[in-house]
């Protein structure tokens, strides 16, 4: 059986700064709220217009976010948030 310890390209890989994956996962922005419980597993498709898309596409490039999380997100908030009355 082949064993790789002391394998030199090990030198290359650094594990002093690798993250616990036990440990809870911590979101670097604020607002964002990762639930290790439940995972995300039912699907939406979504039509919008290539305009609205560009623009979603840039905002998403710009705070550097998946745009499934940002809809994510919005959705979240906004369902979490009071009702707020409609204009009608």
């Amino acid at each position: 059986m082949k064993t790789f310890k002391n394998n030199p390209a090990a030198a290359f890989f650094p594990t002093a700064n690798l993250p616990n994956l036990s440990d809870p996962i911590e979101s670097e922005r604020p607002g964002v709220r990762i639930n290790p419980d439940e995972v995300r597993n039912r699907r939406v498709q979504l039509l919008m217009t290539p305009s609205l898309y560009e623009r979603l596409s840039c905002h998403c490039r710009q705070h550097r976010i998946s745009i499934n999380s940002y809809i994510h997100e919005l959705l979240d908030d906004n369902l979490k948030s009071p009702n707020k009355e409609k204009k009608t």
